[in-house]
């Protein structure tokens, strides 16, 4: 069916008053919970000015204590989780920390070993023999520097030509003597675990006064960098000793393994307790103002005389405004339907008065042809005179 002009604008005027209808109705379905978690609440605060049956509050108060357990639930989890990040990247940037402090600890050490070696060798001459290795590399250097001399001694006293060989060979031996050199200071270095204990430090530093300016000075950068060690090392276990505890939390919580799905399930149990919550406050909202209003917010009583008068009332409004609106949809509706009959009517007059033409013109055609049928029946008596007046003419057979 097509609809008018004046049928469509009352079509989206009864659009846009459902569309009003569905938020007036929302609106009166939350006031009535708000109203009954008032409700509820004075009840939970001993008020003698609002009554709720025992049972009903009972059950309201239980689902209210089990939601505000998940609700802390998932906020004690959440917070565990954010710590649980924080204490990562602490760790991560305290073990970089560490990592550092320690290869600088190991090459201080180094450091003062080569130094103790190049420069006092024979104040500590006991703890450099316990590498053996370093003598022999010495006595390499030591053969090779000797053919050098020996060498150099010859050069001096040979003709031109004869130098050629010696100063080969004099090459060659210093290349030995730098590639020795080269693996005794690595050698030396790597070695200063078995050159020096830890122990040995901590007694080298104790007497630090007592020695040369350049081993103090080492042996104090050593000292400081290993209590920044030191340090960084008790932050790290007392880093880890929190993420163990935090780990534990989690885990009471049932979400150390999959906090996402724990989180989920918890969300989903809150979902439920309010909705049932939101049922029980909904059915007191509603009773406490349909003592007072009908369904259509008309007053049943002289006037609203509860603590809550003024949430009532607005919500007595409310329900006024949505039978306002319900009425202005039903006329609206009405109108439409009182117009689409006139026009069925305009139709059905004007195949009534169509039909009536064609009944009018086919009374005249039926007029015109029982004339007709009455001339053809006189002509065909006078033909059949004729015809008989004819046949008496013939002679007789």
């Amino acid at each position: 069916m097509e609809f008018t002009f004046g049928q469509t604008q009352e079509k989206q005027k009864i659009t846009e008053l459902e569309k009003a209808l569905n938020t007036l109705q929302t609106k009166i379905t939350s006031e009535h919970i708000a109203l009954g978690a008032r409700l509820f609440n004075l009840v939970k605060e001993n008020s003698p000015e609002v009554h709720i049956e025992q049972s009903v509050f009972n059950s309201w108060l239980a689902l209210v204590t089990e939601r505000k357990e998940h609700t802390d639930t998932i906020l004690h989890i959440k917070t565990a989780l954010e710590r649980k990040d924080q204490l990562k990247a602490l760790s991560s940037e305290s073990k970089k920390l560490l990592s550092q402090k320690s290869a600088e600890v190991k090459k201080l050490k180094e450091d003062f070993t080569l130094l103790v070696y190049q420069n006092h060798k024979e104040d500590f001459l006991e703890a450099i023999q316990q590498v053996p290795d370093i003598a022999k590399l010495e006595a390499e250097i030591e053969t090779e520097k000797t053919k050098i001399t020996g060498l150099s001694d010859k050069t001096e006293k040979a003709t031109f030509f004869n130098k050629f060989i010696p100063t080969i060979q004099t090459f060659l031996s210093k290349g030995k003597v730098s590639t020795s050199e080269f693996k005794l200071k690595k050698l030396i270095q790597e070695s200063a675990q078995a050159i020096f204990s830890d122990q040995d430090f901590v007694s080298l530093m104790e007497m630090s006064q007592e020695l040369p300016d350049d081993i103090q000075e080492i042996l104090a950068n050593l000292k400081t960098t290993q209590e920044t060690q030191t340090s960084i090392s008790e932050k790290l276990k007392d880093i880890e000793a929190e993420e163990n505890q935090n780990n534990s939390i989690l885990e009471s919580y049932n979400a150390l393994s999959d906090s996402k799905k724990r989180l989920s399930e918890l969300a989903g149990l809150i979902k439920n307790l309010d909705a049932r919550v939101e049922a029980l406050e909904l059915h007191e909202g509603e009773t406490c103002v349909h003592a007072f209003f009908d369904s259509e917010g008309l007053s049943l009583t002289d006037g609203v005389t509860h603590t809550f008068h003024q949430h009532i009332s607005a919500i007595g409004e409310l329900l006024r405004e949505v039978q306002h609106t319900k009425t202005q949809i039903a006329i609206l509706s009405k109108t439409i339907d009182l117009k689409n009959l006139e026009e069925k009517r305009k139709n059905t007059r004007s195949k009534i008065e169509k039909w009536q033409k064609q009944i009018h013109d086919l009374q005249a055609h039926i007029a015109e042809a029982e004339k007709n049928e009455q001339d053809y029946t006189k002509s065909i008596a006078t033909m059949q005179e004729h015809i008989d007046t004819l046949g008496l003419k013939l002679p007789p057979q």
